[in-house]
Protein backbone atom coordinates (compact mmCIF):
# COMPACT_ATOMS: atom_id res chain seq x y z
CA UNK A 1 0.00 0.00 0.00
CA UNK A 2 1.26 3.48 -0.81
CA UNK A 3 2.48 5.59 2.08
CA UNK A 4 1.28 9.10 2.71
CA UNK A 5 4.24 10.27 0.61
CA UNK A 6 2.75 8.19 -2.21
CA UNK A 7 6.19 7.01 -3.17
CA UNK A 8 6.35 8.90 -6.42
CA UNK A 9 8.43 12.04 -6.19
CA UNK A 10 10.29 13.34 -9.20
CA UNK A 11 13.95 13.19 -8.23
CA UNK A 12 15.72 16.29 -9.57
CA UNK A 13 18.47 15.61 -12.08
CA UNK A 14 17.66 11.93 -12.53
CA UNK A 15 15.66 10.35 -15.31
CA UNK A 16 15.32 6.62 -15.72
CA UNK A 17 15.29 5.73 -19.43
CA UNK A 18 11.98 3.88 -19.24
CA UNK A 19 10.34 5.28 -16.14
CA UNK A 20 8.70 8.56 -15.18
CA UNK A 21 8.34 9.54 -11.54
CA UNK A 22 5.27 11.45 -10.41
CA UNK A 23 2.99 11.72 -7.46
CA UNK A 24 0.25 9.16 -8.03
CA UNK A 25 -2.35 11.80 -7.14
CA UNK A 26 -0.94 14.10 -9.85
CA UNK A 27 -1.42 11.60 -12.65
CA UNK A 28 -4.27 12.47 -15.06
CA UNK A 29 -7.40 10.56 -14.16
CA UNK A 30 -7.72 8.69 -17.49
CA UNK A 31 -4.07 7.67 -17.14
CA UNK A 32 -4.66 6.35 -13.64
CA UNK A 33 -7.74 4.43 -14.72
CA UNK A 34 -6.29 3.11 -17.97
CA UNK A 35 -6.19 -0.64 -18.35
CA UNK A 36 -3.11 -0.15 -20.50
CA UNK A 37 -1.10 1.14 -17.54
CA UNK A 38 0.31 -1.04 -14.79
CA UNK A 39 1.55 0.49 -11.58
CA UNK A 40 4.29 -1.39 -9.73
CA UNK A 41 5.38 -0.26 -6.27
CA UNK A 42 8.64 -2.01 -5.73
CA UNK A 43 12.10 -1.40 -4.21
CA UNK A 44 14.87 -0.77 -6.72
CA UNK A 45 18.44 0.41 -6.77
CA UNK A 46 17.68 4.07 -7.46
CA UNK A 47 18.61 7.17 -5.44
CA UNK A 48 16.39 7.64 -2.37
CA UNK A 49 13.52 10.08 -2.66
CA UNK A 50 11.81 12.35 -0.15
CA UNK A 51 10.65 10.56 2.95
CA UNK A 52 12.86 7.53 2.20
CA UNK A 53 9.97 5.91 0.39
CA UNK A 54 10.48 3.72 -2.61
CA UNK A 55 9.84 5.04 -6.14
CA UNK A 56 6.71 4.17 -8.03
CA UNK A 57 7.60 2.59 -11.34
CA UNK A 58 5.06 2.97 -14.10
CA UNK A 59 5.11 0.31 -16.75
CA UNK A 60 3.01 1.02 -19.83
CA UNK A 61 1.86 -2.06 -21.71
CA UNK A 62 0.70 -1.73 -25.28
CA UNK A 63 -2.49 -3.44 -26.43
CA UNK A 64 -4.43 -3.23 -29.65
CA UNK A 65 -7.08 -0.53 -29.50
CA UNK A 66 -10.47 -1.51 -30.90
CA UNK A 67 -12.48 1.36 -32.34
CA UNK A 68 -15.76 0.16 -33.82
CA UNK A 69 -18.56 2.75 -34.01
CA UNK A 70 -21.89 1.90 -32.48
CA UNK A 71 -23.19 0.22 -29.35
CA UNK A 72 -25.28 -2.94 -29.29
CA UNK A 73 -28.41 -2.46 -27.17
CA UNK A 74 -31.98 -3.53 -26.70
CA UNK A 75 -34.24 -0.96 -28.28
CA UNK A 76 -35.96 -0.52 -24.91
CA UNK A 77 -32.64 0.81 -23.55
CA UNK A 78 -31.97 3.29 -26.36
CA UNK A 79 -32.34 6.96 -25.43
CA UNK A 80 -34.73 9.14 -27.47
CA UNK A 81 -32.80 11.25 -29.95
CA UNK A 82 -30.48 8.38 -30.93
CA UNK A 83 -29.93 7.14 -34.46
CA UNK A 84 -29.85 3.34 -34.77
CA UNK A 85 -29.85 0.38 -37.14
CA UNK A 86 -31.94 -2.75 -36.65
CA UNK A 87 -29.70 -5.81 -36.55
CA UNK A 88 -32.27 -8.21 -38.04
CA UNK A 89 -33.49 -6.08 -40.97
CA UNK A 90 -30.55 -3.62 -41.26
CA UNK A 91 -33.14 -0.86 -41.48
CA UNK A 92 -32.21 2.53 -40.02
CA UNK A 93 -34.29 4.55 -37.59
CA UNK A 94 -34.46 7.37 -35.11
CA UNK A 95 -35.59 6.68 -31.54
CA UNK A 96 -38.25 9.08 -30.27
CA UNK A 97 -40.51 9.54 -27.29
CA UNK A 98 -44.24 9.56 -27.99
CA UNK A 99 -46.80 9.94 -25.18
CA UNK A 100 -44.18 8.88 -22.65
CA UNK A 101 -43.29 5.70 -24.57
CA UNK A 102 -40.47 4.85 -26.93
CA UNK A 103 -41.30 4.80 -30.61
CA UNK A 104 -39.30 5.11 -33.81
CA UNK A 105 -39.13 6.90 -37.12
CA UNK A 106 -38.01 4.28 -39.63
CA UNK A 107 -36.33 5.06 -42.94
CA UNK A 108 -36.60 2.81 -45.98
CA UNK A 109 -33.81 3.30 -48.50
CA UNK A 110 -35.27 4.87 -51.60
CA UNK A 111 -38.70 5.09 -50.00
CA UNK A 112 -40.60 6.95 -47.33
CA UNK A 113 -40.09 7.39 -43.63
CA UNK A 114 -42.77 6.20 -41.26
CA UNK A 115 -43.78 6.35 -37.61
CA UNK A 116 -43.61 3.01 -35.84
CA UNK A 117 -45.22 2.61 -32.44
CA UNK A 118 -45.88 -1.14 -32.42
CA UNK A 119 -43.77 -4.09 -33.46
CA UNK A 120 -40.65 -2.21 -32.45
CA UNK A 121 -37.24 -3.81 -33.04
CA UNK A 122 -35.52 -5.73 -30.28
CA UNK A 123 -31.77 -5.64 -30.94
CA UNK A 124 -30.16 -2.59 -32.50
CA UNK A 125 -26.82 -0.91 -33.05
CA UNK A 126 -27.15 2.66 -31.85
CA UNK A 127 -24.92 5.62 -32.65
CA UNK A 128 -25.16 8.09 -29.73
CA UNK A 129 -22.36 10.28 -31.11
CA UNK A 130 -23.55 10.38 -34.71
CA UNK A 131 -23.77 13.67 -36.59
CA UNK A 132 -26.55 14.61 -39.02
CA UNK A 133 -25.61 17.00 -41.82
CA UNK A 134 -27.59 18.48 -44.65
CA UNK A 135 -26.27 17.56 -48.09
CA UNK A 136 -25.20 20.92 -49.39
CA UNK A 137 -26.62 24.36 -48.69
CA UNK A 138 -29.58 24.32 -51.06
CA UNK A 139 -32.87 24.36 -49.20
CA UNK A 140 -36.54 24.04 -50.11
CA UNK A 141 -39.55 26.11 -49.18
CA UNK A 142 -42.52 24.69 -47.27
CA UNK A 143 -44.45 23.97 -50.47
CA UNK A 144 -41.61 21.78 -51.77
CA UNK A 145 -41.66 19.39 -48.83
CA UNK A 146 -40.08 16.01 -49.57
CA UNK A 147 -40.51 12.84 -47.55
CA UNK A 148 -38.02 12.76 -44.70
CA UNK A 149 -36.92 16.37 -45.10
CA UNK A 150 -35.10 18.00 -42.22
CA UNK A 151 -36.65 21.24 -40.97
CA UNK A 152 -34.40 24.07 -39.84
CA UNK A 153 -36.21 26.65 -37.70
CA UNK A 154 -35.20 29.28 -35.19
CA UNK A 155 -35.96 26.87 -32.34
CA UNK A 156 -33.78 24.05 -33.70
CA UNK A 157 -33.81 21.18 -36.19
CA UNK A 158 -36.80 18.90 -36.62
CA UNK A 159 -38.36 16.17 -38.71
CA UNK A 160 -42.04 15.63 -39.35
CA UNK A 161 -43.74 12.27 -39.66
CA UNK A 162 -47.35 11.34 -40.41
CA UNK A 163 -49.27 9.80 -37.51
CA UNK A 164 -52.26 7.89 -38.82
CA UNK A 165 -53.51 10.26 -41.51
CA UNK A 166 -52.04 12.89 -43.78
CA UNK A 167 -53.76 15.60 -41.77
CA UNK A 168 -52.15 14.45 -38.54
CA UNK A 169 -48.38 14.70 -38.22
CA UNK A 170 -45.81 14.93 -35.46
CA UNK A 171 -42.91 17.37 -35.30
CA UNK A 172 -39.91 15.73 -33.63
CA UNK A 173 -36.88 17.53 -32.20
CA UNK A 174 -33.79 15.83 -33.66
CA UNK A 175 -31.73 16.41 -30.51
CA UNK A 176 -34.15 15.30 -27.78
CA UNK A 177 -36.28 12.93 -29.84
CA UNK A 178 -39.42 14.45 -28.33
CA UNK A 179 -42.55 15.87 -29.91
CA UNK A 180 -42.48 19.65 -29.89
CA UNK A 181 -45.03 22.27 -30.86
CA UNK A 182 -43.95 24.38 -33.80
CA UNK A 183 -46.24 27.30 -34.50
CA UNK A 184 -47.87 27.47 -37.91
CA UNK A 185 -46.39 30.91 -38.43
CA UNK A 186 -42.85 29.83 -37.45
CA UNK A 187 -40.50 30.29 -40.42
CA UNK A 188 -38.42 27.32 -41.49
CA UNK A 189 -36.54 25.87 -44.45
CA UNK A 190 -36.24 22.26 -45.58
CA UNK A 191 -33.31 20.07 -46.54
CA UNK A 192 -34.47 17.05 -48.51
CA UNK A 193 -31.07 15.35 -48.71
CA UNK A 194 -28.99 14.60 -45.63
CA UNK A 195 -26.69 12.03 -44.13
CA UNK A 196 -25.76 10.65 -40.74
CA UNK A 197 -22.21 9.69 -39.94
CA UNK A 198 -19.34 9.51 -37.47
CA UNK A 199 -16.70 12.25 -37.38
CA UNK A 200 -13.11 10.99 -37.49
CA UNK A 201 -10.17 13.38 -37.85
CA UNK A 202 -12.55 16.21 -38.77
CA UNK A 203 -14.06 14.12 -41.60
CA UNK A 204 -17.61 12.75 -41.66
CA UNK A 205 -17.83 9.06 -42.51
CA UNK A 206 -21.43 8.36 -43.54
CA UNK A 207 -23.48 5.61 -41.92
CA UNK A 208 -26.72 6.41 -43.69
CA UNK A 209 -27.79 8.77 -46.48
CA UNK A 210 -31.31 9.92 -47.14
CA UNK A 211 -31.99 10.32 -50.87
CA UNK A 212 -34.55 13.12 -50.41
CA UNK A 213 -37.11 11.81 -52.88
CA UNK A 214 -40.14 13.99 -53.29
CA UNK A 215 -43.36 12.62 -51.86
Amino acid sequence: MLTKHEAAYHWSGFRHPRTDFHRFSDLPRPFRASQRTRFIYTPCALPPVAGNCQPLILERERFMEVDIPGELKKFSDVSPGTFFQVIASKEFGFCIELSGQRAAIMFSQGGRHRLQTGGLPRDVICYPHAVLRAEGFEFLSEGEYGSGSIMKAEAGSFIRVVDGSLDNFRTIDLVSGKVVPLGEDAPFVLYSAWKVGIVRDAELFPIFEWPGKKS
